[in-house]
């Protein structure tokens, strides 16, 4: 596991904790059907490719 995904895993648990919406696609610059590949897609906790809007 890479440093970006133990990095965003940290971030989703403590937005969890504190009640933020933990999902990324709705943040992501990628948040299309033709430009996402993730089968995850809408409800991604963890994603390689995220990038924020």
């Amino acid at each position: 596991m890479n440093w970006r995904i133990r990095w965003q895993d940290f971030w989703r648990t403590v937005r969890r904790a504190l009640g933020i919406n933990p999902y990324l696609c709705n943040t992501c610059l990628y948040n299309n059907p033709r430009d996402c590949r993730h089968r995850s897609r809408p409800y991604a906790t963890i994603c390689e490719d995220y990038k924020r809007k």
